[in-house]
Parts: structure tokens; sequence; C-alpha cells
């Protein structure tokens, strides 16, 4: 230790430091705080419309609007399986991490769908309590969360799930125990569908399903400024003492200290750390990650690479991506991803640009700092993006197109509520333009994919016309 230089700005900076490094930290504070507050809020808009106080809607026992499933995945000691997990405090189900069976003791898991209902049985006393998300269908859960179909002839998903996400409801199932014997309580399945919840009429159900849509974006939007909260003074430090070497006697050189902003700590002003979006920061934090994978698989990353995964990764993942895709003749394409998005990974130091022609990205100075950023930005999405990807990078460039094209032709489709067959299919991309000239795009190669794709979950199944 005694060999290590430490860099040390003078103590008028260091002063000017700690108040700069004051002020962000009393924002971040009453920022977590506003975040707080406007998820309670979501939390009483959803009880004041589905359940006012006063109501008369008949109680239902759970038993009549769940129907428990069985373990149906028997492990087997050489198979990878991707875990599932769920977050106390009603805060819903994430990605969590893969792991062979030879490497823990159940005999047997659970698959779980999009829109089943989930929770493990020893924390369901602090509000772990979700129904399956996208992002997390077909994952897999131990025994010990109990797994249900939903029966949606009675209530909707989005029903359930502002339910449990009330704190007086967890305290109803928990019952009266308190401190120790609390934590220790288990909520068994039966207990759970012995239990009853007030069903409000199919209407009032259908009509919180639209506002449940705008809920669900502001809670996003605000997991998503959480996330820049938890990286905000950890990059005000990197901007202090990382992005300069220090000077031969250890001090900081004079356009690093500049760059520490003239307030002190009771200025209301908000300090700005950097020039561009949080979009386009999310967003070339996704470019880094696919960079990632494609290193550790030994491929290159070129700028057609890029469009092409980050659509696929928010199309079939649900990755939270803020970029919009349109048709294009290399296949769907994106400039926010192409143009600003790349752009600002490498202005930030944490891609460069190779080649001849500038199109391959390989990492950059800060690359480390991305994919530290990414982790606590996209964390809750990164297993699921990772498996998207690990699945991907063994694709050449044409079979890579050919998936991606096929989703946004689907997705095209779809937004026009037309019927999706193969035929409708093979007719799009034939009418898209530079698409009917390549050998990719030929029919038994469209069929082909199409039943990849049906048999990875990326598509339901589709009729041939």
């Amino acid at each position: 230790m005694n060999e290590i230089k430490v860099p040390l700005p003078p103590v008028d900076e260091q002063r000017r430091i700690v108040s700069w490094l004051g002020a962000i930290s009393g924002r971040v504070t009453e920022a977590r705080d506003i975040l707080a507050r406007r998820h309670r809020d979501i939390i009483d808009v959803a009880k004041s419309m589905l359940f006012p106080y006063g109501s008369t809607d008949r109680r239902v026992a759970f038993g009549r609007l769940l129907d428990r499933r069985t373990l149906n995945v028997r492990v087997e000691s050489d198979v990878e399986y991707q875990f599932a997990g769920v977050y106390s405090f009603g805060r819903g189900m994430f990605v969590a991490g893969r792991k062979a069976g030879r490497d823990f003791a159940y005999k047997e898991l659970a698959r779980v769908r999009a829109g089943q209902f989930c929770y493990p049985k020893l924390m369901a006393w602090e509000g772990a309590f979700a129904v399956v998300p996208s992002e997390c269908d077909g994952m897999h859960v131990s025994p010990e969360f109990p797994v249900f179909d939903i029966n949606q002839d009675l209530v909707i998903p989005e029903v359930i799930e502002a339910y449990f996400k009330m704190p007086d409801v967890w305290s109803k199932l928990a019952g009266d125990s308190i401190g120790t014997n609390l934590r220790r309580r288990r909520l068994n399945p039966s207990d759970l569908l012995a239990a009853e919840m007030p069903l409000p009429s199919m209407d009032r159900q259908l009509q919180y399903r639209q506002v449940a849509r705008q809920l669900k974006a502001a809670d996003l939007a605000m997991q998503v400024m959480e996330s820049d909260l938890d990286v905000l003074l950890p990059a005000a430090l990197v901007q202090l003492f990382c992005s300069e070497k220090p000077l031969a006697d250890g001090r900081l050189p004079s356009s690093a200290v500049g760059r520490i902003p003239e307030f002190a700590a009771s200025d209301r002003s908000r300090p700005s750390l950097v020039d561009d979006s949080d979009e386009e920061i999310s967003d070339a934090l996704i470019c880094c990650v696919v960079a990632d994978e494609l290193q550790k698989a030994g491929k290159r990353c070129r700028r057609f690479h890029l469009s092409k995964f980050a659509y696929i990764a928010k199309r079939i993942g649900g990755i939270p991506i803020y970029a919009e895709f349109i048709r294009h003749v290399a296949g769907p394409w994106s400039p926010r991803i192409n143009d600003v998005a790349q752009h600002t990974a490498v202005h930030r130091g944490w891609l460069a640009m190779k080649g001849e022609r500038g199109d391959e990205l390989i990492p950059g100075p800060r690359f480390a700092e991305a994919l530290a950023m990414a982790q606590q930005k996209h964390g809750v999405h990164l297993g699921k993006l990772n498996a998207i990807l690990s699945k991907l990078h063994t694709f050449g460039d044409s079979g890579l197109e050919r998936w991606a094209t096929i989703l946004k032709v689907v997705e095209d489709l779809q937004g026009a509520n037309r019927s999706v067959t193969e035929e409708a299919i093979q007719a799009e991309i034939d009418g898209w333009p530079g698409k009917r000239e390549k050998d990719a795009f030929g029919r038994d190669s469209v069929q082909k994919a199409i039943r990849g794709m049906v048999h990875e979950h990326w598509l339901p199944p589709i009729a041939a016309q």
C-alpha cells in the first residue's frame, strides 16, 4: 500500500470535489424519494380502479381463479437450465442465472410461460409474487416456486398482478405472525387457493388493462431512472479520476480539475455529467453488450450486425431498446442504432472503429466501464439478452438477416391486423426491395427459418396459407 500513489488535487480543489459530489448525492436521494412516491401512486391508481373502498364486488376463492401446474421438466445432469427468480415487494419476475443439472439437487423443474402466476413459498410474506413477463417465457423455476395458469374467463393477468402488488394483501396471506416466525412461514399452494379476493366485473378489468399498459410503461421508465441513479456517482468519480492520467507528482491535470462544476451543495441546479440522452446511452450500452458477446465467440462485430441483433433482442426478448426499426435492403435497420447509439459508444470510448471502411467495432479504452454500466442499467434483462445473442452468433450473415427479416415481416403483418401465414410472409419478403434477388430468401430457406423460430418459441405455430 505504501508504494501506491493516489492522484491528489490541491486542498481547494478537494473541497470543490466534495461539494460537487455532495450535491449529486443530495439530488440522487431526492430523486429516489420521488420515484418511491410515484411507485406508490401507481399502486394506488390500480387499487382505486379495481378495488375501491366500499366496493360490493363478490369475493372469489383463488381455487377458481388459478390452476396449479405440475413440474414438467425432468432434470438431466449435462443440460444447462436458464432460471427465473421473483423479486420481493411486488417487483415482479427477473432473469436469473444458468445452471447445469449436475449443479443442483432438484430432480424436476417447472418451465414457466408468459401470463402464468408464480411465487416462492418461503418469500410470499414479503410480496414475492409475479405474473410471468414475456422476457421470462420458457425459463425454469425450482419446485419451491408453485406455478399456476390464470383462468382468464374470470380474471385477466393484469388484475392478478395488480392485486399482489398491494402490501395489505401480503400481510393477509401471511397471517398474524410477526418477526422470525413470519420469516419461517411458508405459503403453501393449498392455503393460497383457499384465500379469496374481490373480483371486479370483466368490463372494469378490461378498462384497467388499457390503463395498466400506461402504468407499466411509466414503471419501466422509473426502473431505468433508478438504474441511472445507481451509476451516477460512480460515473462522476470516473469522470474525475479515470479519464485523465495523473501527473508525475500524483496531481490531477488541470484539464481534469477544470471539469468540476462551480456550484455549492446548496445550489439547486442539477449537475450535468453527460450530453447524451438517457435513451442514447441505454441503446449504446446494448451495442457494447452485442460487441462483447461477439468478441467472446471469436467473431467480428460489424455495423451490419448491430441493427439485426438489437431488433431481434427487442422483438423476442422484450429488451428495453428505444430505437425503432424500418425495412432496409439489408434487413431491419435503425438509424438510432447504427448512427446515434454507435456514435455515442465511440464518443465515450466504449467502442472504437476499425477497418478500411470503419465498419467494424472493437472494444474501446473504456469498454469495461460500459459493461459495468450495462449490468447496472440492463442487469434484469442481460440473462435473456445474452441467451439470444449466444444463439444468434452461431448464424452466418445470411441466416441472421433472414431471421431478422422474417420477424419484422411478422410484426408488420400483425400491426396491420393481417393473417400471418407462410404464404403471407413470403409475399411480403418478395415485395421487400432487395430481398427477392437473394438466395437466402428463397421459399425453402424461408420455410426452414420459420420452422426454426417456431421451435425456439420465437414465433407461434404458423399455417402454410
